[in-house]
Order: C-alpha cells, then sequence, then structure tokens
C-alpha cells in the first residue's frame, strides 16, 4: 500500500520523509488491515489432500508433497496437506467418512489416488471429491518412473485446475503483463482452438470409482455380538417362617448358584446412512438380546428330590445413542425402552413354589465414550417396571394354591462394559451387570401349616391364625460376559 494513498497524511503537520515515513507508514497499515479487496488465507476455499496409496513409504511421501505442491501453484487455493489430514483422522476416528473430515477441515474440495504400475512404466491414478464424498472427476497420469519431474508436475496441475477451479469457484488466472499494448479486437478470421482435458499428453480422464465410506464405529448401520455367558442367581424372601411347613420362606427359595451358556446381541439402525438428517437421528434403532444359559439339577430341600432348571431372556426395543461432539473422546449419551420376558422354572411339581416368569418395561440411560478410535466404554442404568410375574401373581384360590397371590414387581439393572476393536470391524467384549429384582404381593397367599391340608385359609378349621402370607421376594442376579462384535 503507498503512503499518498492513506487520506490521514493530509492531516500531518509536516511531510513525514525518510525513516519517519517509513514507519509512519507501517503502523497505518496495521491500524487499517488488508486493503479493500485483498483476501486472507481463511477466505480462500481450502483443498485436502487425502494420502496417496503406493508400494512404499518413500513414494506416498514423495506423491503427497507434489500433489501439494501442485495445488499450492494453481492460486487461490488453501491447501491443507496430507500430514493434517492424518492428524484430524487419528483424532476423530472418522479418517473413512470423507463428509465428516470435510466438515472438520472446512474443505471444499478432497484430493487423493494411488501410483501403481502399468504397461511401458508407472500410472498415477487421481480422484477428486466434492465436500460431501461425492466424485467430480478422476484422471490417470502416465509416468515413465515412480517419480513426479517438472513435466509430470505440470500435467499434475494443469488436470487438477480444470477440475477444482470451478468446482470451487474461481476463475481461470490471466497473467498481466504491463508492458504489452491493448489487446487487438479479434477478427473473423481468428479460430480459438479448444484442447480437451483427455488431448492433453499423458492424461487420460476416467469414471470415478464407486469409494467406499464407512462410518465411524459409534454410528454403525448393523452390529452383532454372540459370546459366553457366565451368571448367578439367588431368590429369597425376607425372613424365614419355619410355620410355614409346605410353603416357601422355610428357608431361603434359591439358595445362590451359577450357570454358564450364550448371549446374543444384534442392532438396526437404518438411519446411520441418511445425509440429509440431522446427525443425532442417525443413532437411533432397533436392538434385541438373548440369553440362554444352562443350569446344573437342583436338589430340592423340602423332599430331597432334583429338578431340573431352565432359564431364558428375551429383550427388544428401541435405542437411541449420539456422539456430542461425533469425534473419539467425546460423550456418548444412549436412551432406550425395551420389553423384556425372563424366565426361570423349576420342572418338578413337587417345589413348594410357582414359576416366575418376568415381563416388565425397561426404561434405561447409558453414557460412554470411546477414549481411543478402537477402544470404548459405556454404562447404562435401568428400571425393570414389573408387568406380570406369570404364575407366582395368579390370584389365589383353592385350585392354584398360590403362596404369593397377585403384587406389583420393580427392580434395577447395572451394566458395565468395554470394547476393542481387535481387527477392522471386528471387536472383542467384556462386560458384566447386576440385575434386582423385588415383588410385592398384597397378603392373600395360600399359608398352611399341615403339608397335606387342601383348603388355603385356616381358619376355616383352625381359630388361632394360620401363618403370615409372604409379602414379598427378593430375586438377584450377576452376570459376566465375553463377546465377538461385528459392526458395519
Amino acid at each position: 500500500m503507498r503512503f499518498s494513498r492513506l487520506p490521514w497524511s493530509r492531516l500531518l503537520p509536516w511531510p513525514p520523509r525518510g525513516a519517519s515515513a517509513c514507519l509512519l507508514a507501517l503502523l497505518l497499515c496495521l491500524v487499517q488491515g488488508p486493503a479493500r479487496g485483498q483476501t486472507t488465507d481463511e477466505d480462500q476455499p481450502a483443498v485436502a489432500i487425502i494420502p496417496f496409496g503406493a508400494q512404499s513409504a518413500s513414494q506416498v511421501l514423495h506423491i503427497n508433497a507434489a500433489c501439494e505442491q501442485a495445488l499450492r501453484r494453481i492460486g487461490g487455493l488453501r491447501v491443507l496437506s496430507a500430514a493434517q489430514w492424518e492428524r484430524e483422522a487419528r483424532e476423530s476416528g472418522q479418517g473413512d467418512d470423507l463428509e465428516a473430515m470435510a466438515r472438520r477441515l472446512d474443505a471444499a474440495v478432497l484430493v487423493t489416488g494411488s501410483l501403481g504400475r502399468a504397461p511401458g512404466g508407472w500410472r498415477l491414478s487421481v480422484d477428486v471429491f466434492d465436500n460431501r464424498g461425492m466424485p467430480l472427476q478422476s484422471f490417470d497420469l502416465d509416468l515413465v518412473v515412480p517419480e513426479i519431474g517438472p513435466a509430470a508436475s505440470f500435467r499434475l496441475e494443469e488436470a487438477l485446475a480444470r477440475i477444482i477451479r470451478p468446482a470451487v469457484g474461481l476463475k481461470e488466472q490471466v497473467e498481466e503483463t504491463p508492458e504489452s499494448g491493448p489487446e487487438p479486437a479479434p477478427q473473423s478470421t481468428d479460430r480459438e482452438k479448444v484442447v480437451p482435458l483427455a488431448d492433453i499428453e499423458g492424461i487420460r480422464p476416467r469414471m470415478p470409482p464407486a469409494r467406499r465410506i464407512r462410518l465411524p464405529p459409534w454410528r454403525p448401520l448393523v452390529e452383532g455380538r454372540a459370546g459366553l455367558l457366565v451368571i448367578g442367581r439367588t431368590l429369597h424372601c425376607g425372613e424365614p417362617v419355619p410355620a410355614r411347613l409346605n410353603l416357601p420362606c422355610t428357608d431361603i427359595l434359591f439358595p445362590f448358584d451359577g450357570g454358564a451358556g450364550l448371549r446374543l446381541e444384534a442392532g438396526l439402525y437404518p438411519l446411520a446412512r441418511l445425509r440429509a438428517l440431522p446427525r443425532p437421528l442417525a443413532g437411533l434403532g432397533l436392538t434385541m438380546l438373548v440369553e440362554v444359559p444352562g443350569w446344573r439339577d437342583r436338589v430340592l430341600q423340602h423332599d430331597g428330590s432334583s429338578a431340573a432348571v431352565r432359564q431364558l431372556r428375551f429383550e427388544t426395543g428401541l435405542r437411541w445413542r449420539w456422539n456430542i461432539g461425533d469425534r473419539v473422546r467425546r460423550p456418548i449419551l444412549e436412551l432406550g425402552v425395551a420389553y423384556g420376558y425372563h424366565s426361570f422354572v423349576l420342572l418338578n411339581d413337587s417345589v413348594p413354589y410357582p414359576d416366575l416368569q418376568y415381563q416388565y418395561l425397561l426404561p434405561s440411560l447409558g453414557l460412554g465414550g470411546y477414549w481411543m478410535p478402537r477402544a470404548s466404554l459405556r454404562g447404562v442404568f435401568a428400571l425393570p417396571t414389573i408387568l406380570t410375574g406369570g404364575e407366582a401373581t395368579l390370584p389365589v384360590d383353592d385350585r392354584t394354591q398360590n403362596p404369593f397371590g397377585p403384587g406389583w414387581g420393580l427392580g434395577f439393572r447395572l451394566l458395565l462394559e468395554a470394547e476393542y476393536l481387535i481387527w477392522q470391524r471386528l471387536g472383542l467384549v467384556v462386560g458384566g451387570s447386576v440385575e434386582r429384582l423385588q415383588l410385592w404381593f398384597d397378603g392373600s397367599g395360600c399359608t398352611k401349616s399341615v403339608p397335606g391340608q387342601v383348603p388355603c385359609d385356616q381358619r376355616i378349621i383352625r381359630s388361632e391364625p394360620p401363618p403370615p402370607a409372604v409379602q414379598h421376594i427378593t430375586d438377584l442376579f450377576l452376570s459376566l460376559w465375553i463377546q465377538l462384535g461385528y459392526r458395519y
């Protein structure tokens, strides 16, 4: 900027000369800022380089550097190097999601490709994408050696400029020559020779390949898990009442024991690939859980007989999770609601209490996150609201002789699990949970003091009151599991 153009120079009481003029001009430029029409680097459209593919690390560095130099010579662009792309991809864990990476880097165009052998030499294949990850155009550049010399660099610059400048809205550069005179008017005999990109030596356009965009691990389309489950269970109903000779609660109903079996999980998130939707909606999906443990036969305490044990848990419902920030080391919020069926049955008619077959609603709240691109941790708190306990909550009559009776139930579940992606989309999951369910009854349960007695109400036969009815039972489950998981 020339000092004579500054309007403040006329207000000075003396004409600045020499060093004072230079110092004053510098100060006024700092105050006034950039001249009108001048743009900064932040205002220029950005082009990001995705690391090229090659047979050796040295070739990758050379191709990345050559592409960066060619882009900088185009002019009017802010070039983001391959090293910047790798650093952002490593921190966010979204290196395979071109749209997300373009948004993070504020890039309008993405450039990548690969170097490989070809008949008669080498071939550099270049792919150009827009900020949504959609291909703009691709071309091949034939090389004699696996290096980009001055001539190949010029051809690379020309090809990239013809694709990128229209994509970002830049006009073709015209070199200004102050010494030249006015441009002559076009004559009727002039013919403009149009040279298409295909005719440039060594450059052959080709259709861009269909690039597969992988979603980050916290935003899958489908996920599934299968593995080993180890479970323990105990069932009791408070303080024992020895007067109940043929009823539960003369002792612990089911002393603590353990079993092992299979645990299966599946999830489907159909909105994960719909880019038109807001990002938080991508985590809404359907989930399913199945547990089938095996147990050893149980010896009944009151008569010494044995009973086979069968257990089944099934849950299905909606789950929504959202990575707040959509990157690594950001919290992942999880909300869910599911329907559950949990059956625990002893196959013996002499069991002194009815089978427990819970049906419940399961609202849940979870929090987790990825502290590394491959490692995650999540915790979930759920409140099972028991709708029915099966035979245990049937009305009491002489036919059922139910020792419990109608009632209602509530519980809680705490779950903690960690996952590590051991190979591509395959992960190892380790987790555990504590679940406590409690049923409260209305006190109308069948009570007897003589095992063979048919009526439930002792007051029909005896004047003294019968033993107190069962008021509540508590079911406690402890679970550990290890699974292999796959997400796509």
